[in-house]
């Protein structure tokens, strides 16, 4: 299982990011934190948790945010008719990754009350 949480209604990087502070819920192990300098924070998220979902064997490359990562997320993003997308990623952007990810179901929870919004 993986957890990906963004602010509704659209998710802007560092700005105004808080700790999660339900820790009773998930163990340290389940949060990765995407550290990026693009707006491509979504992507990245939703292909680093298909990495380790399918145990790619490249999964440390992925995981750490290296160039790979990078790659998956920009071809998520072409696959998904979001090529030039330069902003924040939010519901509408989400149903556009479910449909080109099919056999996988993305859920997204709001961090302050867990409860499932996408």
């Amino acid at each position: 299982m993986c957890l990906t949480t963004v602010s509704q209604p659209k998710g802007t990087g560092k700005h105004g990011q808080r700790p999660i502070q339900h820790d009773c819920f998930l163990n340290k192990k389940a949060i990765l934190r995407i550290n990026n300098n693009d707006n491509l924070c979504c992507a990245r998220a939703i292909v680093t948790a298909k990495a380790r979902i399918d145990n790619n064997p490249e999964w440390n490359n992925i995981r750490q945010g290296r160039f790979k990562q990078k790659r998956l997320a920009m071809d998520l993003m072409e696959q998904a008719g979001l090529p030039n997308h330069n902003g924040p990623c939010g519901v509408t952007e989400l149903e556009k990754f479910q449909h080109v990810l099919k056999d996988y179901q993305i859920k997204v929870y709001r961090k302050e009350y867990l409860d499932l919004i996408f």
